[in-house]
């Protein structure tokens, strides 16, 4: 008998794997509820390395047509609440809307409870003119098998029109594809008041005395508009020496051509976040050649308070830093990095000694997320890693940090003290290749390295596409992944310690199954830290399904603001 065919394995059985990665090495497929709460915590659509934004749409089509419509719009409630998500949150509550023909849904006990549901989630999830124009868009595509609304969603959709103040619908109207005359005219919703008439007129265009559209096409007089409407309109046809600037939202100006000195007074009244989203606006229109003005915007960018009471979170800085024009004032840029740094204060602390597993292979050099209008990303997978390695870092500057591709870097020279954006382009800089995730931990448990395993490890964090083929080529028998063999064999020295799986580019695929001690999350945003922090502090691998299962669609809440 070969011995060695049947050698006794230490510590617990690792499981066999049950399915293929793109790149055809072994891992494990998620649970339909599973895949569809990843993708509804950090999901967002967009072309990756090994699958573009229509894939990833189709599968979130076919994790939804296994799961109840209940459990389809907690997630996209989810996706909207705690994930801040616009697109994946419209297009779930588009599914569950697609299954309730003529606001029946079935013939079943789900029928009130589910009708209920979708009644709620559409008010906690349609909180903007941005989310309505989403899933109105979403529904009459007929990506989610029907082209029109159902009579509760037309009911609902109008309500919400109705519940708008008219200098909300003033901001919702900026938009196009569809705009929210699109809607209006779409769903006519009968005014409740002189002023929401003239809204909806204005709004939708004038009209001739032929055309019959109902009750909101109705010519309108505008002494009943909005004052502020009318302040708008008089800017508009006013001599460019005898207007002035009304207080309405920066994209209603965008399209205006307006003075340098009047752009001035749109930065003067902005708030920390308008200015962060368009400095090359500014830099644009000769704003920050005025040495006043540089210096207010400066000051506002780089305020320790102003960007800890934004609640931003470091990527939403680097997407700043990444994109802004070449001849920005150097002070913009140091404002910018000090922002970054005043940010990790708002990145919940992760206690206890942590090893941080990057991966900086190939496909982790690509775009992480197309831009719609076609442009190319400044910002890679990797960059997006290096950032929450670099926050790890700095907020726990004994980390163990492990690069990896096909092959470990564990003596990188990373200095955690420096800036942010330093380390990220020093990360960047490494050398790269194919992927085996199983490497940081083989380094770990002291394999193929002359010295002992470590112990005392709390946390072993991974930043990844999960991608892994490489450490399979040398184990051909091994039933699972080789990232899971290793975890089991760390476990034996490390009982207590805890393994996050960060899929940088979400796939109903990982390299490690779900556990007490396990958790995984598909895609990223800044709610990744408030994710990964929880799950450490409750313990349990199915925290994301858990946390939406718990949600209560039964009580409604006043979302319209």
């Amino acid at each position: 008998m070969d011995k060695t065919l049947f050698a006794t394995q230490r510590g617990k059985l690792v499981p066999p794997a049950d399915t293929k990665n793109a790149a055809g090495g072994r891992a494990y497929s998620r649970s339909p509820k599973e895949a569809l709460a990843q993708y509804a915590a950090t999901g967002m659509f967009g072309d990756t390395f090994y699958a573009d934004a229509e894939e990833q749409l189709t599968e979130v089509l076919k994790l939804a047509e296994r799961c109840s419509t209940q459990y389809i719009l907690k997630c996209a409630v989810y996706a909207r609440e705690a994930g801040w998500l616009k697109d994946m949150p419209a297009v779930l509550l588009a599914v569950a809307s697609s299954r309730l023909r003529g606001g029946i849904v079935g013939s079943g006990p789900d029928y009130f409870p589910d009708r209920e549901a979708f009644a709620e989630a559409f008010r906690r999830i349609v909180d903007n003119g941005k989310m309505l124009r989403n899933f109105f868009q979403v529904s009459r595509s007929g990506v989610t098998g029907r082209k029109s609304l159902p009579h509760i969603a037309r009911r609902l959709v109008r309500e919400w029109l109705n519940k708008r103040r008219s200098s909300q619908l003033m901001r919702d109207q900026i938009g196009e594809s569809p705009s929210l005359a699109d809607v209006i005219k779409a769903l006519h919703p009968k005014p409740v008041h002189d002023e929401q008439r003239a809204m909806f007129g204005y709004l939708t265009g004038p009209v001739s005395k032929k055309t019959k559209l109902g009750n909101v096409m109705e010519r309108y007089d505008p002494d009943k508009l909005y004052q502020l409407v009318k302040q708008y309109e008089a800017f508009k046809l006013a001599e460019a020496s005898e207007r002035e600037v009304p207080e309405v939202d920066f994209r209603l100006l965008d399209s205006l051509t307006l003075s340098d000195a009047e752009w001035r007074t749109v930065f003067k009244r902005a708030e920390w976040q308008f200015t962060r989203m368009n400095l090359n606006t500014a830099l644009r229109h000769n704003v920050l050649k005025d040495s006043e003005m540089l210096k207010l915007i400066t000051d506002r960018i780089g305020n320790r308070e102003q960007v800890r009471a934004s609640r931003n979170f470091p990527y939403q800085l680097l997407q700043a830093w990444r994109n802004i024009d070449k001849d920005m004032p150097v002070e913009i840029k140091f404002a910018l990095q000090d922002a970054m740094e005043h940010a990790t204060e708002n990145v919940p602390e992760i206690p206890g000694n942590i090893v941080i597993a990057l991966d900086i292979s190939g496909s982790m050099q690509i775009e992480f997320m197309k831009r719609k209008d076609g442009k190319p990303s400044l910002i890679s997978a990797l960059d997006v890693a290096a950032l929450f390695a670099a926050v790890l870092m700095r907020k726990n500057p004994r980390a163990i940090l492990l690069p990896f591709h096909q092959m470990l870097i564990p003596h990188h020279g990373l200095n955690p003290r420096d800036t942010i954006t330093t380390l990220i382009d020093n990360i960047k800089r490494l050398p790269s290749g194919g992927t085996d995730c199983s490497l940081p931990l083989l380094w770990l448990n002291g394999i193929n390295d002359k010295r002992q395993a470590i112990t005392g490890i709390d946390t072993v964090i991974y930043l990844s596409d999960y991608e892994s083929w490489a450490d399979q080529l040398e184990n051909q028998r091994m039933p699972g992944t080789g990232m899971m063999e290793q975890w089991q064999m760390l476990k034996q020295r490390n009982p207590k310690a805890k393994l996050v799986c960060i899929d940088m580019t979400p796939k109903p695929h990982q390299q490690a199954t779900n556990g007490e001690d396990r958790l995984n999350v598909g895609g990223f945003n800044d709610q990744v830290f408030k994710v990964v922090a929880e799950f450490l502090k409750t313990g349990s691998g199915s925290a994301f399904v858990d946390k939406i299962e718990s949600l209560d669609l039964t009580q409604a809440k006043n979302t319209a603001s």
